[in-house]
């Protein structure tokens, strides 16, 4: 019947994945042709066309065609089966044939002329019902086909057939009683039973379907389908379990069938298997050098398989067993072949540009999305490849340039531009080195995955080289057959082996089988085996290894002989794997079964055909793959095992198998520390076991803090390698931020894998590591690890070599045997006694000049040389003698220049290209640096920086590449050394140096050549020396946005030399056309911190001031206390130790006065006196198990009292405020209280009950209220207040932020609360309030420590980035002229800007921007003030409140001229009209009023049903008012009548902003629905919908010509559109996002237009102006808050005023020359 024959097909939401039933028929009936035209040619299923590659030596076979049809049954059940085992979202779906194809318009026209006919019949008169009855059965068999077996089934089905009885309906028919709508009806309703609930929607629209009886029966057919559909997938997924175990036999047995009946029907597939034997025989007879092996079956096939991936279609039809994949193999070529494509034009752009566009991910992300994006479909035949990629190559060239100008860089040469291209176009070329490379790479990570069994944990390990499509190429690995089926089975079986498996799986062994080769070694020797070995002493090693079980060896060592148990082990281990044969073999070496060894070492499995040492000793590919990606060092040249201390290290390397910890490998310098754990490492089992997560390998040495950041920043930067783009991060700026990004990389994305820091020299750079993980180090000193927490291992290595060890050295590096070497190279090794280093040294002089033995012993044994250098540990006479006899050898031009690379920084890599510029002259390598001619030292220090000077001359060099790295970073120091004080000064007071440095390197390493300097630099000018060091200080988090710094030095004040030099600069580059903006009003602004010291090198401990204020101690890890200011009362300061003491001084004389040392056992974490000096105590607290709290008085040698109660660490301690109870915070989640009289435990606050989870709480410390009612106790990353009384806990202050808190501190006067957190940002809280009153921004580090002032009025902080500052609180916190809110209106005049806004304390300002005079203040008001505005004609000022009044008043008098009531509400909104004779406002309580504000009379507009954000007055209409709200609806209203003209219901969510066009004719609606609208006020329609914002749309402004329209998101996103057609036109963005900030800082809130719509202004985080041509910012300003709300633009675009969320005023105005 018609309506049935629609071609079935296959849709599925996977995308990609979405299989088709049609293309397995098609694949099928194809097959069939092909036999059918040569049923004899053998090849079944393959095309004519194809070569035979062996004749047939047999008659040919004659097939019948029922044996044919047969056979393409097969094939085609075949290929059903397997895609719904390989397509877990395979589903059947009913597919439609083209609208306009000649069968659908031929079905249409069938089914058309068949309703018709039974239209026609059913009307005559009497009716025909002949048609009508086969419908009726043709239903009715249809919904008896959906019932399945079962007593309800039964039942259904006799009710089916007695109500649809045919013969009855006949009956009914031949005398014109039959009820056709009555049948329709139950039809309906039994459908409504049989069908799935997601039917339910059509059954109810057919039950409802009024039409006449012909359309609804059509309706039931299309319903009926649907559910003939529903039903076959029911079928599909019950059978799908069925497949997935039984797929292998069930395809086994259909490849059978077609073999009996087309015995030649698997020709492809046996030349495809053969060509990959021969290619493994090849490769095994040339590594073996002898008769060819057998390869095993999976070798066979994962060679056979990697042929597929570059199949060529063209000439050879696919094996038969791949056809049901065929698809996908095309599919996945494609995509590898354009990934490769990708990959090889990248590798070519970044090796011919360099280091000019290194380090650089966004660039590196565009050239790639880039240029896949013209790779589409460069498969077509119509693509022409060629010219392809010479489009690429223009465009690459245009983005590199654009790249390098943004970053002061010159543009690609024209010759360059042209090679770059030429090489890419060359990639066509099959025998182009970079494309063999990238093929090679592809074809080995493929081979890596094919050979593993559970490959889904390697997809991760991309080789290297590929590491810029490694997000491309894993999701094309994972979905190829051979790979995700391998996958699935592990995912869905468990290993079980009936899993689904690749293609022509079923041709091989059982999975993890034993080699065949290794199999009939086994076979072979098995008697000899038999013979000799003993069983019992080998299966020890077995089970160790993990290959066999306690019960196998319980059933061996069970039989009666030992024959009969070495019978019966080999039983089993024929039985075994691969691994099982290794362990095997290595347990015969271990107990000298040398000899037995040697019969199966030469068919040892392996996975790598290149040799099998490699695999004995765990040497795979992939383990190189991942040491190289991990940066671990190759093997040297010159290579001597030593398997000993290798073992020993590994065995420590599995302790940290499960849980992190530390191994450390120490010994003497030159004992082969690093050689010995990079080779620890270099083995599969080892990585796979142990470290999956990766090994990560960094080189430190001697190295300040500085240099310790670069070295963690590089490594950060290399783990987010393999990251999404989306996740990266900017660069860390200190060693805590480092340390918390490493922790996080680490143990989130990397869990289990090794850290290895080789050569580490002090304890304080393992802290930067301390994150909870698993690290190897190497060094000379074990101790170093007792600073840092986690299980501790460590291996000893020898200083020296056997004499064996050390004459294998040196005869592999003269190419000798052993006993061939003279004597002197034993004597050799005797004297430098044994030390790899020197006998490799003195090996590699040898290989040069092999007769100059005697004069090298002769140079050991006469020389005892001074060390190399004074402050160096390699303290021993070898090292230098060996050093000191390379020297000898230089020629004698060479030994001079040698002199100059003493003064060249310690375990710095010194570039070729500096050493070029220092000598003139081109340098191939260098060997070692000595220490002579201290005298020149200075001299040669200075010819590096005049050498520099003459070379750059007037420009700096700022490419980034490691020359440009070296001179930014050393050369203020060769300066210093060189005192060169002048040059010195010029260069870092120099705006232009400190813009260079901070963008090559980080505003860290700035402030750290100011302290190194700062002595030097004060001689000339201290004045200027501390406003270029405060500058940096305060503006260090800002220049982490690599901002323009000239920019920002202009919110400098007038006085300082900073600002100076900016806004030379700024008028100079002005005149050229670049914006620059003077902050006019700064000077009305003070610094919140007041002070800031930088007392002494390294980091802050603590800091505190003396009771009265006046004094400053501070203290920190340069072991000193110093003392600020000197006429206080305060006499005495306690400090405290890692060492264990306590010590007690004397300020004024700087004595020593007590030390206390006899008790506490570890660390003193804290020491406080009490606050009162009437009865003066000291207590202290310390990381003591037991005996960690005291109280001392000073007047006795040992402690007054110990306090009990802790168990684990206390961190801190202090006396309540009376000093009647000390409180501990301790490391076991608790606060106790105790009686400072009786050291009795009066209370316990248990803080760790308030965290969920069981990761373990430490309290960090432990502060009171000034009334000591409360306490509160910082933990984790939280502030938590309790009530002492009760210890219940009132309220938490947590932080939004990723990080942790570190101290926190009570004001002893008010309700202010201090918070310190690990991201060096510090909060001031309100307690009674409970809301944040500020933020103190400055630390560039971590905050250790807050005080405040014993009155209240200021705050101190320390930090580790070596500075002290004083917040005076009262400026953050209380009123002053700076705090307004940022609701503000404002009026330019000629010469006066006024400002309205309320201030903090709810008072009404009106102020002179320009000059800061307050003109008006009103009195503080009731309810919060929300909106203001002003009115020049009258002047007068009005105000909005939360409880709905309004208030006009008069300026500068402050009278109140009228107090409107009528709204019940908060205002937002308020606006004068009509020469301000008129007040519009709009409120909360979702309506508008209009006030005639002098006599009070009011209309109120009222529609909305949600708040009223804003409104506009219309120029057309003239009375008009446009309101928006969050209902989502614009409303137009009649001012004169009050009435609503229009309703337009114009977003889903709530409408955030809205714009008239300047000519009145249109506006736009910004929505939080992701969406802007634009609207057209003559016919109030939607013209454009715009679409593309991926948040919230909060702004939006019409250019004034009206052409375009810019909207910004909460993503801090600006879009540029275009108004006549709705196009996107532009996309201002920043090109980097850090990962906790927006594109813009915050939302986008404001955006205006310049007059001549070229520039583009807007407001976030901060300001922001815009090229609106080409999208690009041209300047930033960042003030010193952040949410900025609204910004006011003068007339001329040359004047701005907004204001911050901290309340600070800022007028700017455009620098102009």
């Amino acid at each position: 019947m018609p309506l049935n024959d629609e071609k079935p097909g296959s849709t599925s939401s996977g995308g990609e994945d979405q299989s088709d039933v049609e293309s397995f028929s098609e694949r099928s009936n194809s097959v069939t042709s092909a036999s059918d035209l040569d049923c004899s040619s053998g090849s079944f299923g393959s095309n004519n066309s194809s070569k035979q590659s062996t004749p047939s030596s047999s008659p040919p076979v004659v097939l019948t065609l029922d044996e044919v049809m047969d056979s393409a049954r097969d094939l085609s059940n075949l290929s059903l089966a397997h895609e719904i085992i390989v397509n877990p979202k395979f589903h059947f779906e009913a597919k439609s044939p083209p609208k306009d194809s000649l069968y659908r318009l031929v079905k249409d026209n069938i089914h058309k002329a068949f309703w018709d006919i039974l239209e026609a019949e059913l009307n005559d008169d009497p009716p025909e019902y002949g048609q009508a009855i086969k419908l009726l059965e043709e239903i009715r068999e249809t919904m008896l086909s959906f019932l399945h077996p079962g007593a309800r089934a039964n039942r259904m089905s006799s009710q089916i057939m007695e109500v649809l009885d045919i013969d009855l309906i006949r009956q009914q028919a031949d005398n014109d009683v039959i009820d056709i709508q009555g049948l329709a009806t139950y039809i309906i309703n039994m459908m409504g039973k049989l069908c799935a609930p997601s039917r339910d929607e059509e059954i109810k629209k057919l039950r409802e379907n009024t039409a006449n009886i012909v359309t609804l029966f059509r309706e039931i057919f299309r319903v009926l389908d649907l559910m003939k559909a529903d039903m076959i997938n029911v079928k599909i997924d019950i059978i799908r379990p069925v497949l997935l175990k039984e797929g292998i036999e069930y395809e086994r047995a259909k490849f059978q069938s077609i073999l009996d009946k087309t015995p030649k029907g698997l020709d492809n597939t046996t030349q495809w298997i053969k060509g990959a034997i021969n290619e493994l025989q090849s490769v095994f007879s040339s590594s073996e050098g002898k008769q060819s092996a057998v390869p095993g079956p999976f070798q066979v096939l994962n060679t056979a398989f990697l042929h597929v991936l570059t199949w060529d279609y063209s000439k050879n039809t696919l094996p038969e067993t791949l056809m049901t994949d065929e698809r996908r193999f095309r599919e996945i070529q494609e995509q590898l072949l354009q990934c490769q494509a990708v990959n090889e034009i990248l590798l070519i752009v970044y090796s011919t540009i360099g280091g000019a566009i290194q380090g650089l991910p966004t660039l590196s992300e565009r050239l790639k999305r880039m240029t896949i994006v013209l790779l589409d479909g460069m498969h077509r035949p119509e693509c022409n490849l060629e010219e392809t990629l010479q489009g690429i190559g223009a465009h690459i060239c245009c983005e590199l340039n654009k790249s390098l100008t943004d970053r002061g860089y010159p543009a690609l040469s024209p010759a360059l531009q042209a090679s770059l291209t030429g090489q890419i176009c060359r990639i066509t070329q099959k025998d182009n080195p970079i494309r063999t490379l990238v093929e090679d790479r592809v074809k080995e990570y493929f081979k890596m995955l094919l050979c593993d069994a559970r490959p889904e944990g390697k997809l991760e390990h991309v080789p290297s080289g590929l590491t810029i499509i490694k997000p491309d190429l894993m999701p094309v690995a994972a979905n190829a057959p051979y790979i995700s089926c391998s996958w699935e089975s592990n995912k869905t079986t468990k290993g079980d082996k009936q899993g689904p498996k690749p293609p022509g799986w079923w041709m091989c062994s059982k999975a993890m089988a034993l080699d065949e080769r290794s199999l009939s070694c086994l076979l072979r020797v098995r008697h000899r085996l038999e013979q000799d070995i003993k069983p019992t002493y080998l299966m020890d090693h077995m089970i160790s290894d993990g290959v066999m079980t306690v019960d196998e060896e319980e059933n061996v060592r069970t039989r009666a002989t030992r024959k009969d148990q070495a019978v019966a082990l080999l039983e089993l281990m024929l039985r075994k794997d691969n691994r099982a044969y290794i362990s095997f073999y290595n347990a015969l070496i271990k107990e000298t079964y040398d000899d037995l060894a040697s019969l199966l070492h030469a068919d040892l499995p392996c996975s790598s055909p290149s040799g099998y040492k490699s695999c004995i000793d765990g040497y795979t590919p992939h383990v190189q793959t991942v040491l190289s990606e991990g940066g671990v060092p190759q093997r040297p040249v010159v290579f001597v095992s030593r398997p000993e201390l290798l073992n020993r290290v590994r065995e420590k390397l599995y302790q940290l198998q499960k849980e992190p910890g530390w191994v450390t490998i120490f010994g003497m310098a030159g004992s082969g520390k690093s050689v010995l754990a990079a080779e620890a490492v270099r083995h599969h089992n080892v990585i796979e076991e142990c470290f999956p997560g990766g090994i990560h390998w960094l080189s430190i040495g001697q190295l300040d803090k500085p240099d310790l950041l670069v070295k963690i920043q590089s490594l950060c930067f290399r783990l987010e390698q393999g990251l999404d783009a989306q996740l990266h991060h900017r660069p860390p700026n200190s060693l805590e931020e480092a340390k918390e990004r490493l922790r996080f990389l680490i143990l989130k994305r990397y869990p289990r894998s090794l850290l290895i820091l080789d050569d580490i020299w002090d304890s304080a750079v393992l802290k930067a590591f301390d994150i909870n993980c698993r690290i190897m180090l190497t060094t000379r000193n074990r101790s170093l690890t007792d600073s840092v927490s986690g299980a501790k291992f460590e291996v000893e290595v020898e200083s020296g070599l056997d004499e064996k060890k050390g004459l294998e050295i040196l005869a592999l590096y003269t190419n000798s045997k052993i006993h061939g070497l003279p004597e002197e190279a034993r004597n050799i090794v005797k004297e430098c006694k044994g030390s790899p280093l020197v006998v490799s040294l003195i090996g590699a002089l040898l290989k040069e000049r092999p007769d100059r033995w005697r004069y090298y012993l002769a140079q050991l044994r006469q020389k005892q040389f001074k060390r190399i250098r004074k402050s160096s540990s390699y303290d021993y006479d070898a090292l230098d003698q060996a050093m000191a006899a390379s020297i000898e050898v230089l020629p004698e031009e060479h030994r001079e220049l040698y002199k100059d690379l003493t003064v060249l920084e310690k375990d710095v890599k010194v570039p070729a290209k500096v050493l070029s510029i220092l000598w003139d002259l081109d340098v191939e390598e260098l060997d070692f640096l000595i220490e002579q001619n201290r005298s020149e030292i200075e001299g040669l220090h200075t010819k590096v920086v005049r050498q520099y000077q003459q070379f750059y001359k007037s420009r700096h060099p700022t490419s980034g590449d490691e020359e440009s790295l070296y001179w930014i970073r050393f050369l203020t120091d060769h300066m210093a050394k060189a005192n060169l004080t002048q040059e010195l000064y010029s260069l870092m007071f120099s705006l232009d140096w400190v813009t260079i440095k901070s963008q090559v390197m980080s505003p860290a390493h700035l402030i750290n050549d100011y302290i190194d300097h700062g002595l030097m630099l004060d001689e000339v000018n201290s004045v200027v020396r501390s406003q270029f060091q405060e500058f940096l200080s305060l503006n260090g988090h800002q220049l982490e946005h690599r901002p323009d710094v000239v920019q920002l030095a202009l919110s400098e004040p007038h006085t300082s030399e900073v600002y100076r030099q900016a806004h030379r600069q700024a008028l100079e580059r002005s005149s050229k056309g670049k914006l620059y903006f003077d902050w006019l009003n700064k000077n009305c602004v003070e610094s919140l911190s007041r002070l800031v010291i930088h007392p002494q090198q390294g980091s802050l401990y603590s800091a505190c001031f003396s009771h009265d204020g006046t004094k400053i101690a501070s203290c920190g890890a340069s072991k000193t206390l110093k003392i600020f200011k000197s006429n206080s009362d305060d006499q005495l300061i306690a400090t405290c130790s890692s060492d264990r003491k306590v010590k007690v001084w004397n300020v004024e004389r700087a004595m020593l006065i007590r030390v206390f040392e006899e008790e506490h056992e570890e660390q003193v974490n804290h020491c406080q006196f009490t606050n009162t000096t009437q009865r003066l105590l000291l207590a202290t607290c310390s990381n003591d198990k037991f005996l960690n709290v005291k109280l001392w008085n000073l007047n006795k040698p040992s402690s007054q009292n110990t306090m009990f109660g802790h168990f684990e660490p206390v961190n801190h301690c202090c006396f309540s405020p009376d000093d009647a109870f000390v409180s501990t915070s301790s490391n076991d989640g608790t606060v106790k209280l105790f009686q400072a009289s009786s050291a009795n435990e009066w209370k316990a606050i248990n803080v760790k009950d308030m965290f969920d989870g069981e990761e373990e709480v430490l309290v960090k410390c432990s502060t009171w209220t000034a009334d000591g009612k409360q306490i509160a106790c910082a933990a984790r990353h939280a502030v938590l207040v309790f009530e002492v009384a009760t210890a219940d806990m009132l309220f938490e202050v947590r932080t939004n932020r990723l990080s942790t808190v570190q101290f926190s501190q009570a004001c002893p006067t008010s309700s202010l609360l201090a918070i310190a957190y690990s991201n060096y940002g510090v909060e001031l809280w309100d307690l009674e309030s409970r809301k944040k009153m500020a933020d103190c921004s400055g630390h560039l580090s971590w905050v250790q420590r807050l005080q405040f002032s014993s009155d209240g009025s200021q705050l101190l902080s320390c930090s580790d980035d070596q500075t002290v500052r004083l917040w005076e609180t009262n400026k953050v916190h209380t009123s002053s002229a700076v705090c307004l809110k940022r609701d503000s209106d404002i009026i330019f005049s000629d010469e006066e800007i006024i400002v309205s806004a309320a201030d903090f304390c709810n008072r009404l300002q009106v102020r002179d921007g320009k000059k800061g005079q307050v003109l008006f203040q009103s009195e503080e008001k009731p309810s919060r003030i929300r909106c203001t505005c002003l009115c020049q004609q009258l002047s007068i000022v009005a105000l909005g409140q939360e409880d709905g009044t309004v208030q006009v008043l008069e300026v500068p008098s402050g009278k109140i001229l009228s107090s409107l009531q009528g709204h019940t509400k908060t205002v937002f909104h308020c606006q004068f009209i009509q020469n301000g004779q008129t007040l519009i406002t709009s409120s909360e309580d979702t309506t508008l009023r209009l006030w005639r504000w002098q006599s009070g009379e009011c209309k109120v507009l009222q529609g909305h049903t949600e708040q009223v954000r804003g409104f506009s007055v219309l120029s057309n209409p003239p009375s008009g008012v446009l309101s928006w709200s969050f209902d989502g609806t614009v409303k137009v209203w009649d001012m004169e009548s009050g009435q609503q003209l229009q309703d337009i219901d114009a977003h889903k969510g709530a409408i955030l902003s809205c714009q008239v066009s300047p000519d009145g004719s249109l506006f736009t609606t910004t929505s939080a629905d992701r969406t802007v609208k634009v609207w057209r006020c003559e016919t109030w329609d939607c013209v454009h919908t715009l679409t593309g914002h991926s948040d919230c749309v909060r702004s939006c402004r019409f250019s004034w010509d009206g052409r375009r329209i810019a909207t910004g998101d909460d993503n801090g996103e600006i879009r540029l559109w275009s108004v006549k057609n709705g196009a996107l036109m532009k996309i201002c963005a920043r090109e980097g996002k850090d990962g906790m900030d927006s594109l813009h800082g915050g939302w986008v809130t404001d955006i205006h237009f310049s007059p001549d719509d070229s520039v583009l202004v807007s407001t976030g985080g901060y300001i922001k102006w815009w090229d609106v041509e080409r999208g690009e910012a041209l300047q930033t300003f960042y003030p010193k808050g952040l949410a900025l709300k609204k910004i006011h633009v003068s007339p001329d675009f040359s004047t701005f005023v907004t204001i911050d969320n901290i309340g600070i005023l800022y007028i700017l105005e455009k620098v102009t020359p």
